[in-house]
């Protein structure tokens, strides 16, 4: 038997979904899952504002061995009924040379819940991510291993409130995500806060994982130039969650500079990229997606970061363009040769890794242009 069903993509993102993933494997053979990556149309539902994907699975016969599973990425979702029936029948000869692009999913990756391939048009940045998550040994390590991220911007939300004066004791924030004003590495707070009334408690045990190192928990990609800031002083966020490392071996400062550096290298929006949920256009990140995002391990290349965090201190006043111009960025790109010079060959392909990521539809806000390369 066979059965297509229409889904939220971050049923096949996200990590609550993980296991629905993986008994869809077992029982199932996943044939294809198609997923709209035209900005203009990310949904096949009426009513719905989210990205959703169309998944065709059949019921595998007793002993038979899984397949790779066939993932198309629309960078033309059909606005037509015409249209529709001209993608069924190309899709029926397999043919979607003219819809989109066409990645395969190994046996293995669909047996561990890897859907990876949904999340990028171009396979190469589908390769590259995983790459950074399964090629570089102990040198890179999930972020979650080596720092805690707290309290979560959700949390802060519920125990602060942002006040117009400063008070005593001094509390502040870095509330928002103003894409306008957050265009380079080096940040200042942007909000006075005070506990709520009846939350003090709760409040103070928050403020105490304040820190000065903060990345994104959502992501306006068309117009966001930084996945992570360095504030003057220690801070909470509510659209950014507070990192705060673990390691005592080397400096803190200078770790949480590098891992400023990293995370707005082309490497580091790829692993952004990578846990993206809701609306590819416009992601959010969870928790445990965020403390799997691999980031530079002190305890492994401890020169690594000393070199990225020099790097920094030369460019934290640079200004950034927004994600849908890196290829053109002079900073992004000096922030890339940095990452690069530090790890050596194995990121030689971070430069083209930030033209791939300017041309996503995702990302430009722009259909694919399908005769691209």
């Amino acid at each position: 038997s066979t059965f297509a069903k229409v889904m939220p993509a971050t049923a096949g993102t996200n990590t609550s979904g993980l296991q629905e993933r993986i008994f869809y494997n077992e029982r199932w053979q996943v044939e294809t899952v198609i997923t709209s990556h035209d900005p203009r149309r990310i949904y096949f539902s009426e009513n719905t504002d989210i990205t959703e994907s169309l998944m065709i699975a059949r019921r595998r016969e007793p002993n038979q061995k899984p397949a790779a599973t066939r993932f198309v990425n629309l960078a033309r979702n059909p606005a037509s009924a015409f249209d529709a029936l001209t993608l069924a029948a190309d899709a029926e000869r397999g043919d979607f040379a003219n819809w989109g692009t066409v990645q395969w999913n190994s046996p293995e990756h669909m047996a561990s819940g890897d859907w990876l391939p949904m999340v990028f048009y171009s396979g190469a940045l589908t390769d590259a991510a995983r790459s950074l998550k399964s090629d570089f040994g102990d040198q890179l390590k999930p972020l979650g291993e080596m720092a805690s991220l707290a309290p979560g911007g959700r949390s802060v939300r519920d125990a602060f409130r942002q006040v117009r004066v400063r008070q005593s004791p001094d509390m502040r924030a870095l509330w928002q995500h103003e894409t306008s004003e957050r265009t380079t590495m080096a940040a200042e707070p942007d909000r006075y806060i005070a506990p709520k009334v009846g939350k003090e408690d709760v409040a103070a045990a928050r403020w105490e994982h304040r820190s000065r190192l903060l990345i994104v928990n959502r992501l306006y990609q068309m117009r966001a130039a930084t996945t992570s800031v360095f504030c003057s002083t220690g801070v909470v966020g509510s659209a950014w969650e507070s990192v705060t490392p673990h390691d005592e071996s080397v400096d803190p400062e200078d770790l949480m500079k590098a891992w400023c550096l990293w995370a707005n290298s082309s490497a580091g929006v790829l692993g952004f990229l990578a846990i993206s949920q809701r609306k590819l256009t416009y992601p959010r990140f969870s928790m445990d997606g965020l403390r799997s995002l691999p980031f530079p391990n002190p305890d492994a290349v401890p020169d690594a970061i000393a070199s990225l965090a020099s790097a920094y201190d030369s460019l934290a006043e640079a200004t950034l363009l927004p994600l849908p111009q890196a290829h053109k960025c002079e900073t992004r790109q000096s922030i890339d040769s940095a990452v690069a010079d530090a790890f050596g060959p194995a990121l030689d392909g971070i430069h083209t890794w930030r033209e791939l990521i300017s041309r996503e539809p995702n990302v430009s806000n722009r259909p694919a242009e399908l005769l691209s390369a």
